[in-house]
């Protein structure tokens, strides 16, 4: 079976400049990608925008433990303000699963993501 990848750049040579290229079959949504979204959020008491900032800096991670994304980046694919993403940063800095470490003065910051914490039983 040829992979899609093939497929679409054998498609994308016969096709003239500025021709819209269709792929039938594919689920619509998620042709222009998609966030994975950890189970363990749920779990985690912090607010759904909270939860939705640690997943979109998982994604930017791709597998990595940190990212780098310009804060005005991400409040515009939130749709937020800085501060409320500010309020995000902080819930998840309690619920320890962010460590945010300021590059330098007007550097902006860069985010170490860590997993939750086993709770502990209490004896």
């Amino acid at each position: 079976m040829e992979k899609i990848g093939n497929i679409v750049g054998r498609v994308i040579g016969q096709v003239k400049a500025g021709t819209k290229i269709r792929l039938i079959g594919f689920d619509p949504l998620t042709t222009k990608g998609f966030v994975m979204f950890p189970k363990y959020l749920f779990e985690v008491k912090v607010s759904t925008g909270a939860r939705l900032f640690y997943a979109l800096l998982l994604d930017y991670a791709r597998g990595g433990d940190h990212c780098w994304p310009g804060q005005q980046v991400v409040c515009e694919k939130l749709q937020v303000s800085k501060n409320t993403l500010r309020g995000y940063m902080r819930e998840l800095q309690t619920a320890v699963l962010l460590k945010p470490h300021k590059m330098g003065f007007g550097k902006g910051y860069e985010y170490f993501l860590q997993p939750p914490q086993p709770k502990r039983e209490e004896t």
